[in-house]
Parts: structure tokens; sequence; C-alpha cells
């Protein structure tokens, strides 16, 4: 028998086992094993599922991770969008502001007729009727 193998933390991990043999007839027989050890290794494995376990523990902590990575973005965004969204509502506030004035101001002046509205507003109204 012949057995290469390598120590990992003091662990003996068998890589090659030969063997060779004799038996009564005088007939010589030989087999060879490539990491024996790993038989066992993977019968260990799978008796006690821990690929699975281990497999689903690190799919579960990548989900958690990005979920919460996902969650600081969404905070962030949260915070940071706020100020901005205070600043378009006080700008629609006083665009609003701005056409009502506008506006006021412009009925104010046609019924004054400055700068001859209603006069212009009756032209407009009469070629409107004459073309058409």
């Amino acid at each position: 028998m012949v057995d290469a193998y390598r120590m990992v933390s003091g662990e003996k991990i068998q890589e090659v086992l030969f063997l060779l043999q004799k038996d009564a007839e005088r007939v010589v027989s030989g087999r060879t094993f490539w990491r024996p050890a790993m038989y066992r290794e993977i019968k260990a494995a799978s008796r006690t599922n821990t690929i699975a376990r281990r497999h689903a523990a690190s799919w579960d902590q990548f989900v958690d991770e990005v979920k919460d990575e996902y969650n600081v973005k969404v905070d962030y965004m949260k915070r940071n969008a706020k100020p901005f969204y205070r600043a378009l509502v006080s700008l629609k506030k006083d665009i609003v502001s701005t056409y009502h004035d506008i506006k006021a101001d412009a009925v104010q002046m046609y019924n004054n007729n400055e700068f001859r509205m209603k006069d212009i507003n009756s032209w407009v109204q009469n070629a409107k009727e004459w073309t058409g």
C-alpha cells in the first residue's frame, strides 16, 4: 500500500491511495484511489446538509444585505428630496400668486380701458365676425 497525503491544520488528507496485493494463486492485483478522503467529506456533508445550509445562509445574507442597502438609499433620497419638494411647492405658490395678481391687474386694466384694451378686444371680436 502506498499512501500520498498532505497535512492541513494538523489533519491528514489523502490524495492518492495505491494498493497492490498478491492472492493465494500468486496473482497480483492493484487498485488506485484518487482523493479517497473526498468520498468521506462529501458523504459527511450530504448527511448533515451543511452544503445546502451554507448556501441557504449565504443567499439569505445576500438578500438581507441588498434589502438593507436599498432601504438606506431610499431613506437617503427621502431625506434629501424633502427640501427640494418644499422649494417646488413654494415655487408653485409663487407662480399661482403671480398669475392671480396678473389676472387681477388685467381685469382692472380692461375695466378702466387702459391702453385701450376694451377697444382692442372689440376690434378683435369684430375682425373674427367679419372674417368668418
